[in-house]
């Protein structure tokens, strides 16, 4: 497994560093950087991440932030599709709903790395916890 989709709880808890949460984040991201992972996340996933990174540490911090991720995971597309998928679909939370259909737009992406399984029982894609993913890799 080595195509990644990251749900935003996973990229908050790497990027604000959220004990006991950004030991499992941080080492997807240190597999990644090494080059035996890619990870992948939803271009929504940078709206939600601003807004709670600035909240709690500022602006220019937060705007980095958004700056080291894009160069860290592909990014995924929300487009009309996603937006539809999302509407018309069985999830109960709409932006995990959007996180997931942006992610079926890569075909490479093999699963989805979340923190709340429960939320994504409509996925058409394996979901694991971090740790749960980490033993497999």
């Amino acid at each position: 497994m080595s195509d990644l989709f990251l749900d935003a709880n996973v990229v908050l808890d790497f990027l604000l560093k959220r004990p006991p949460f950004d030991r499992a984040a941080l080492r997807l991201f240190q597999l990644s950087d090494q080059g035996q992972i890619r990870l992948y996340v939803s271009a929504v996933t940078f709206n939600n991440a601003y807004y709670i990174a600035a909240r709690l540490q500022g602006k220019a911090k937060a705007l980095q932030m958004m700056v080291d991720l894009s160069g860290l995971a592909v990014v995924t597309p929300v487009n009309e599709r996603v937006i539809q998928q999302a509407v018309l679909g069985s999830f109960t939370d709409f932006e995990d709903g959007i996180q997931h259909f942006s992610a079926l737009q890569h075909p490479a992406v093999q699963a989805i790395i979340t923190r709340n399984g429960a939320d994504f029982k409509a996925s058409q894609l394996p979901v694991y916890a971090p740790d749960e993913v980490l033993a497999l890799i």
